[in-house]
């Protein structure tokens, strides 16, 4: 931009001691950058938020790695990363497939880092008529103590935190009538009582798109300045 400045000693200043100071400034280029950014800028601000949302989802996906299972039981009091820990089947831990349905979806109006199938979310396997649960929000929120429910059959897939502490990749609902149990991958967990009757012990609390937000917080302001600078040349 090209500006030259002009005092001007007015009778106010005189009497003030003060010297107004005047810019004339030539503002057509300025303008004119202005102008373009209205169309071409817009597009160029989308792409920056796309490229930003797609490193914030790194953030949330490297912090749902970085969850650890305990070998409770069986193994020792030793933490190992959920990604290293899978059933024999392949079943990953419910980080890890929370982690691998984050996407990022550019839409009409705004960018949203969303959890697949969007708007439920990461979802567990359906069972008969049920729908899934909806994974990704009970773990971003955390749940507390719940009631198993009533229809659980008197055999079900352990989880992967489970299969870690006992070695089984399944387990008994409920004490199996005398001679139907079967060996070998099943675990006779519990041997007593019944699962309907008890209570889950809940989920903690594993915000991950709280990465995802303070990554955009710290960062956002900076990049769209320096977008705008390179775009006023």
């Amino acid at each position: 931009m090209v500006y030259k400045a002009g005092r001007q000693h007015g009778a106010g200043g005189e009497r003030r001691g003060n010297v107004n100071f005047r810019v004339h400034m030539d503002d057509r280029q300025l303008m004119s950058k202005l102008k373009a950014l209205g169309a071409e800028g817009q597009d160029e601000l989308r792409k920056l938020i796309n490229e930003m949302m797609q490193k914030a989802r790194v953030q949330s996906q490297e912090f749902l790695l970085d969850q650890k299972i305990h070998d409770r039981g069986t193994r020792g009091p030793t933490a190992r990363s959920v990604q290293n820990v899978m059933t024999p089947k392949g079943d990953k831990n419910v980080y890890v497939q929370i982690a691998n349905s984050l996407k990022i979806s550019d839409d009409a109006l705004f960018v949203r880092l969303f959890s697949a199938p969007y708007p439920s979310g990461y979802l567990s396997q359906a069972t008969g008529s049920r729908g899934g649960a909806k994974l990704a929000l009970i773990h971003a929120g955390g749940v507390g103590a719940f009631n198993y429910a009533k229809n659980l059959p008197g055999i079900i897939n352990n989880s992967v935190y489970w299969y870690a502490k006992t070695g089984k990749s399944k387990g008994y609902t409920r004490k199996p009538k005398r001679g139907t149990a079967t060996k070998g991958d099943v675990s006779y967990w519990p041997k007593y009582g019944d699962m309907r009757d008890k209570q889950h012990p809940g989920f903690k609390k594993v915000d991950f798109l709280e990465p995802a937000q303070k990554y955009m917080e710290d960062n956002f302001e900076k990049e769209a300045e320096k977008l705008v600078r390179r775009m006023m040349g």
